[in-house]
């Protein structure tokens, strides 16, 4: 399993990316274990770049009529 994210170069001139083996604790039986290990290897790859990273994301923005918003 790899990790992987792309970093934007400046003035448009494309991208670099970036991948990594992942962690051993990723293939951990035990779920919960795995999905934390998962989770810190994103974190990780965030930090490298920390402002390229999109830190606000609205997956409910649009919501059926008459719903409450949760925004």
């Amino acid at each position: 399993v790899l990790i992987g994210y792309a970093e934007r170069l400046p003035n448009g001139q494309g991208y670099h990316l970036h991948f990594q083996p992942a962690p051993q604790c990723v293939a951990d039986k035990d779920l919960s274990t795995a999905a934390t290990c998962l989770n810190l290897a994103v974190e990780q790859c965030a930090l490298q770049v920390p402002a390229q990273y999109q830190w606000g994301y609205k997956r409910f923005k649009t919501r059926p009529k008459g719903d409450k918003k949760v925004y």
